[in-house]
């Protein structure tokens, strides 16, 4: 973790960044019928986005779905986004006609993640046209061939992998599938409370933002939900958490 300077951002700021983050929406007469929240980060910033923005009279449904596309320790992204839970939601956005899609985030960095759902909701995925599936062997993939894989049935589980081109790089989207997801007739937006924009590797960037921390030089974010040891050693959580730190590293509660 040497080299990487670190900000630990208090459960106290984020709550009122996530809140001044709706109410820029508000303020900018942006009206979301549905919002996403980004599992992990992204569903603790949309807590707070999703009650500001129904006390501001604001209505809309609410969702959350899984993207990672970091491995574990500081700084440490990966080339693959793994997608979880949006074949269903798919089907749900459809159903209940979603035409104002808002992705709620803690951090907007490569915007990688973004472009992922995006392309999900807005032009769909087709299981043929994967560039590898997958099958769980002994709780790991393993690859099988993909004509044998839209052949599977809906009770075997099957992952697919997708090459993605963005802005002259590419990534693999990892997503679970049963059935081709179709495309939803719906505008697509991004919102965060912080980004770093020096990190971009996409066209795109947040609707909303509260605080670009390429100002700071983009350091490593610790956000209060965020405890494993790659993440905060035990005296940095004595330091900036102790109250958490006497429950976690004290004696015993």
């Amino acid at each position: 973790m040497s080299g990487h300077r670190k900000v630990f951002v208090s459960q106290e700021r984020l709550m009122l960044d996530s809140v001044r983050l709706a109410r820029q929406m508000y303020d900018k007469r942006y009206r979301p019928d549905t919002i996403l929240g980004i599992w992990r980060g992204g569903t603790a910033v949309a807590i707070y986005v999703t009650g500001a923005l129904k006390r501001l009279g604001v209505n809309h449904k609410h969702f959350s779905a899984t993207g990672k596309s970091y491995n574990q320790g500081i700084e440490n992204q990966s080339s693959v986004v793994n997608i979880y839970n949006m074949e269903e939601l798919a089907k749900t956005l459809r159903e209940t006609k979603c035409r104002r899609l808002c992705c709620v985030d803690d951090v907007f960095d490569t915007g990688i993640t973004y472009d992922a759902f995006r392309r999900i909701v807005q032009e769909g995925l087709i299981r043929r046209l994967a560039s590898a599936s997958h099958k769980i062997v002994d709780g790991e993939l393993r690859q099988i061939e993909l004509e044998d894989a839209v052949k599977r049935g809906s009770e075997e589980y099957t992952v697919y992998d997708f090459e993605v081109r963005v802005n002259g790089g590419k990534y693999t989207l990892r997503i679970p599938m049963v059935d081709d997801i179709a495309p939803i007739n719906a505008d697509v937006n991004f919102a965060a409370p912080y980004q770093k924009s020096q990190k971009n590797r996409t066209d795109y960037k947040p609707k909303f933002c509260v605080y670009d921390w390429s100002i700071e030089g983009s350091p490593w974010i610790n956000f209060p939900y965020e405890l494993e040891a790659d993440d905060i050693t035990d005296s940095e959580l004595w330091d900036e958490r102790p109250e958490v730190a006497k429950i976690l590293l004290g004696e015993a509660v």
